[in-house]
């Protein structure tokens, strides 16, 4: 994962690992600011949080532009999923293990049947924090779904067929994202319960929001990286871009501001993937870091290592968010801004030299790679 076949040689797209790299680093930061109590809920503090929303939308971006760019070779992608099927199952085992370690808590808290579920997909409520394998599980759904899409994308008028599946689910999840918004907003208003429009997805047949929006990301990333390669959007310029970013982002801290005063929300932004100005900026930025080139090879081969080690980085830094919450918690307390950005940078850090290392060792870096 990270490179694009050229002729008979591969060369690595930087631009795709700064935006790998930027993706995880947010992923630590939604989860240091969900899970550990030193994250103060100040207004710099939230403002980094809801930055963060887009780093998963950001992650799938890179994944559909990836994998869309290569040949398709059905059984080597099937296999590629197994594989990295039993890569997530030996995670969520020593996940399991660390965790209980970490909390004092028995393995089997929640019951025998409930363990046995969670390596299917489930969840176990006294370990709250292994429900961030939901984004592995999906992604391995998505995987197994990709020979359609990719015949479908090569195939002729196959991306306008694809255009028109992101298009419809992402207009009706937007449509009833905005209209709840604004059933709440008047609820607020006139003192009245909300009025939500949640039926209009009778009408939609992807009715799990979750696993929807990934599908918009997904092949959103592989239609907009081959509409670039095509130079379709070279004549958007610096400034149209820096607007939507700014703006969009705007959007999303006073979206983020309207659900602390009526739903008592501090960090998250309860449909934050399916916003419009979340779809907006996440596709901004990824045309921005599409433009990147660096001429310097020591910069380049820092990237590189960035980008190659989200896997490692994924699957170990929450290990890290729990030790910190443990025992730095109870005597340093919430902090503001300055404090947590260095220990997101610390995590992530460490987390990255754990991958680094690990990645080297025989064996052991099979559970680092895919």
């Amino acid at each position: 994962m990270g490179f694009e076949a050229s002729g008979n040689q591969k060369h690595r797209i930087v631009g795709y690992d700064v935006a790998k790299a930027l993706a995880m680093f947010l992923v630590v930061a939604i989860h240091y600011a969900y899970f550990s109590s030193m994250y103060a809920d100040t207004v710099p503090n939230r403002a980094v949080a809801v930055f963060a929303h887009v780093g998963v939308p950001l992650f799938f971006l890179v994944n559909g532009a990836l994998l869309f760019s290569k040949p398709l070779d059905i059984k080597k992608h099937y296999i590629k999923t197994g594989r990295v099927f039993l890569i997530l199952e030996c995670w969520k085992f020593i996940s399991l293990l660390v965790m209980s370690t970490i909390t004092g808590q028995s393995v089997f808290a929640d019951g025998r049947r409930a363990v046995f579920l969670y390596f299917l997909g489930g969840s176990l409520p006294s370990f709250g924090t292994l429900g961030y394998f939901w984004f592995m599980d999906a992604l391995i759904g998505i995987y197994l779904l990709f020979p359609v899409f990719k015949i479908c994308f090569d195939a002729p008028s196959g991306k306008k067929a694809l255009g028109i599946l992101v298009g419809t689910v992402c207009g009706f999840s937007a449509l009833v994202v905005l209209l709840n918004y604004f059933g709440w907003l008047g609820g607020y208003l006139f003192g009245v319960a909300p009025l939500q429009f949640d039926s209009i997805r009778e009408f939609y047949l992807f009715v799990g929001e979750c696993k929807s929006y990934m599908l918009i990301y997904f092949i959103g990333g592989g239609l907009f990286g081959y509409v670039y390669k095509q130079g379709y959007l070279k004549r958007f310029g610096t400034i149209p871009v820096v607007l939507v970013i700014m703006v969009s982002y705007i959007l999303m801290c006073l979206t983020q501001v309207f659900e602390h005063a009526t739903l008592g929300s501090t960090f998250s932004l309860s449909t934050g993937y399916w916003l419009p100005w979340t779809i907006a900026l996440t596709f901004a930025l990824f045309y921005v870091f599409s433009n990147i080139e660096v001429k310097s090879r020591g910069t380049a081969a820092l990237f590189e290592t960035l980008g190659s080690n989200t896997l490692g980085i994924y699957f170990t830094h929450l290990f890290l968010i729990m030790l910190v919450n443990r025992y730095l918690a109870p005597i340093l307390g919430p902090q503001g801004f300055l404090v947590s950005t260095f220990f997101l940078l610390l995590i992530y850090g460490i987390a990255l030299a754990i991958s680094v290392t690990c990645r080297r060792i025989p064996l052991v870096r099979v559970l680092f790679k895919l």
